[in-house]
């Protein structure tokens, strides 16, 4: 039986979000979503989200934990 997918407390799916810097870890935690900054423009990436590689650029990085609540 496959492991049950995380979810938050209003049974919306959730990925786990780990930002490191070379000076070392900055958050970790569960959101709902999270945007990055890419060369090609902003990047949402959301839970089951396809596996990909992408050029990021510095910036803001912005994760959602509930509807209306970013870090």
């Amino acid at each position: 039986m496959a492991a049950a997918e995380p979810q938050d407390a209003a049974g919306v799916k959730t990925l786990r979000v780990e930002l490191v810097t070379p000076e070392g870890p900055v958050y970790a935690d569960e959101a709902r979503m999270v945007i990055v900054p890419g060369e090609a423009g902003e990047l949402g990436v959301l839970p089951r989200h396809m596996p990909l590689t992408a050029r990021l650029k510095p910036g803001e990085t912005r994760v959602q934990k509930s509807p209306d609540q970013w870090a």
